[in-house]
């Protein structure tokens, strides 16, 4: 989570994109995925925006969303 005073200037997204990079370096991932409350719009557009696509599998009574390497 990015603390309040620092949202809105794109730090969380540098710090997915950087996740990324960093998991796409090893051979054994094609893939990142994680869950969403499904009321979480913010979240959801946030991560559609760095590259995640909606399933429509859900996790523990979340949406789950991937990121294909």
């Amino acid at each position: 989570m990015i603390q309040d005073k620092f949202q809105g200037n794109s730090n969380g997204k540098k710090a997915m994109h950087k996740l990324i990079e960093m998991i796409s370096e090893h051979d054994d991932f094609d893939r990142v995925r994680l869950s969403v409350v499904p009321e979480n719009e913010g979240a959801i557009t946030f991560y559609k925006n760095v590259g995640f696509v909606l399933t429509d599998e859900f996790l523990e009574g979340e949406r789950a969303m991937e990121w294909f390497c």
